[in-house]
């Protein structure tokens, strides 16, 4: 967009700010803009979070996609949500999903058919770094003892770790919210910092499935399943010393270790039916970033 500059007096020079951007952050007079020159021109920023519209949403007869619904409406920035059901086990669903994740999400008044939700508790902007860190934490953790419980194939370790992948989720889902409402200062994008913590919630799901997968099966994972379970692991502490030590140099090294990891001896049927799992489950990961999109 573009902005006629106005003089006032013989040294300042003024611009008006877009209605629309000053009403979405809340911008009123006498508020204090921050203004950062860039080696691209100037930043001009605010403290304020985005203040989003109420949105109503009518979740009746949408079964399992009402938790992804609310968890989008969340992820997005909303701070206030009417929801529309029909049944019991939807509002079941509601009330499920809002103890297992949305933080600061509460129920303010509920009737037969709808539910009033309110942001009552808002993250700041400088929470990010801690909150990122402790996602990064908990899923090393859970690599860590992922493969400890393969080890040992201790069912009991597979059923525990199945449950610290709703920690992950929440944690994530909390990160997301910051750099929608608030950016974050930690990285140089938000795009790109959303799409690493994206990521990061995802390989969380890998390795949830993992232990669901090992918990059915009777034998002992083999020594060929192990040492590809610590390697995975190993590159995953990897990218966290990358992320947070990053130079060119480590990148290069991060990069020949992917690349050696991916190269495996495989049959070509199985090479084939392995990228038909990984474009199905691309496919698949394409749903909540939709929803973000939409809502």
């Amino acid at each position: 967009m573009k902005r006629r500059v106005v003089q006032h007096g013989p040294k300042t020079l003024t611009i008006s700010l877009p209605a629309r951007w000053a009403r979405e952050y809340g911008i009123e007079k006498g508020d204090e803009i921050n203004l950062e020159k860039t080696e691209h021109g100037l930043l001009l920023s605010t403290m304020n979070g985005r203040r989003l519209a109420q949105i109503q949403l009518d979740l009746r007869g949408l079964k399992e996609a009402i938790s992804r619904v609310i968890a989008a409406s969340y992820k997005s920035g909303h701070d206030e949500i009417i929801a529309t059901y029909a049944t019991p086990g939807e509002l079941e669903e509601i009330h499920r999903v809002l103890g297992i994740t949305c933080v600061g999400f509460e129920i303010i008044e509920e009737t037969d058919t709808a539910v009033h939700i309110h942001n009552v508790s808002e993250p700041a902007r400088e929470e990010f770094k801690a909150l990122f860190r402790r996602l990064f934490f908990f899923l090393l953790t859970t690599a860590d003892e992922c493969l400890a419980a393969a080890r040992n194939h201790d069912a009991t370790a597979y059923k525990k770790l199945v449950i610290r992948d709703w920690n992950i989720n929440k944690l994530a889902d909390f990160c997301r919210r910051i750099i929608n409402k608030h950016g974050q200062d930690i990285f140089k994008s938000d795009t790109a910092t959303y799409h690493v913590v994206e990521q990061l919630e995802k390989i969380g799901d890998r390795y949830k499935e993992i232990c669901l997968l090992l918990a059915e099966q009777k034998r002992k994972p083999d020594h060929r399943f192990l040492a590809a379970l610590e390697n995975a692991n190993e590159l995953l502490r990897a990218y966290e010393t990358l992320l947070f030590h990053f130079t060119l140099k480590e990148f290069a090294t991060f990069l020949e270790r992917t690349t050696r990891a991916r190269r495996k001896e495989r049959t070509s049927q199985e090479i084939g039916l392995s990228l038909i799992d990984e474009v199905i489950r691309e496919i698949d990961d394409l749903k909540g970033a939709t929803l973000t999109m939409q809502l």
